[in-house]
């Protein structure tokens, strides 16, 4: 049978300050897989949106920064424009979706 050192067994807090404790050897795993703070790529990574998210604030990130990823997608469709004439774009956007 196998013996782990007292260590390897031990009960922690998540290392990415989620609410769970895990076992010090398990620990690896549960960050890699199912961590709701694991940062991941948002959707508009494709379009240019550089900056990952914790697993469990991806629904939130997505409402909260819906004109920043419009601007993003703008930007990647008009790439001469300035930015001004974006945000300009933007509104109009807005203004037929209402």
């Amino acid at each position: 049978m196998m013996q782990y050192a007292p260590s390897r067994i031990k009960i922690i807090p998540c290392e990415q300050n989620c609410t769970d404790t895990i076992m010090r050897r398990e620990m690896d795993r549960h960050c890699i897989t199912v961590c709701p703070m694991k940062l991941v790529s948002c959707p508009f990574y494709a379009v240019g949106w550089q900056f990952p998210v914790p697993r469990c604030k991806l629904e939130q990130h997505h409402s909260d920064d819906l004109h920043s990823h419009m601007l993003v997608v703008l930007q990647s469709i008009h790439k001469e424009a300035s930015m001004e004439d974006l945000e300009r774009r933007l509104e109009q956007l807005k203004e037929v979706s209402v």
